[in-house]
């Protein structure tokens, strides 16, 4: 039987091999669909991760407007006590003598003072 094809195999008829086909492809689907899911949950990720950052961006963003509005107050107060801590340094300057005379006796209820306003004539 030279002319004569050789004999086939049971994975080899048509019907076999059209259902390893129909395997392949649908390995392919599942795959396909599996990919399909993944994209779809990593772009709801990324919209979640950009609503989340929006928010962190506001609250950034209110939180700044918050610690500029108290800066200015925070800022004038710490002016007011450098203009007091000055003022107390200088006094510090001042000999003993000196501050006791411009406290006590530039009063006008200073003794001196009303000692002197008094008219003993």
């Amino acid at each position: 039987k030279m002319g004569s094809a050789p004999p086939t195999t049971a994975t080899e008829t048509p019907e076999a091999l059209s259902q390893e086909k129909i395997n392949e492809y649908a390995k392919i689907g599942e795959q396909g669909m599996a990919v399909s899911a993944w994209r779809d949950q990593i772009l709801k990720d990324s919209e979640e991760v950009i609503v989340k950052f929006t928010e962190l961006y506001q609250n950034i963003d209110q939180a700044n407007k918050e610690l500029q509005a108290i800066a200015g107050p925070i800022s004038q107060e710490l002016d007011h006590a450098r203009l007091q801590h000055e003022t107390f340094q200088k006094m510090l300057d001042y000999p003993v003598d000196d501050l006791v005379k411009f406290s006590v006796f530039d009063h006008p209820r200073a003794p001196n003072k009303v000692l002197a306003s008094l008219d003993y004539r």
